[in-house]
C-alpha cells in the first residue's frame, strides 16, 4: 500500500513546533488566551486556504 501525504500534511510539516513554542513562552503569547491555542491559530488559516483552493465554486 502506497501512502502519500496530503499537501496540508506536508505544509505543516514545514514548521518546526519546538521552535513555535519555544517562540511561544518567550514573547508570552498566551498569556491572555483563553480560547484557541497560538498553534491553532497558526494551523487555522493554512487548512481554510488549503481547501477553499481545492473546492469548486
Amino acid at each position: 500500500m502506497v501512502r502519500c501525504a496530503s499537501l496540508f500534511r506536508q505544509l505543516i510539516a514545514l514548521f518546526d513546533r519546538k521552535e513555535f513554542y519555544r517562540l511561544v513562552i518567550k514573547h508570552q503569547a498566551e498569556r491572555y488566551v483563553k480560547g484557541y491555542s497560538s498553534c491553532v491559530q497558526l494551523v487555522g488559516p493554512f487548512y481554510s486556504d488549503a481547501f477553499l483552493s481545492i473546492s469548486p465554486s
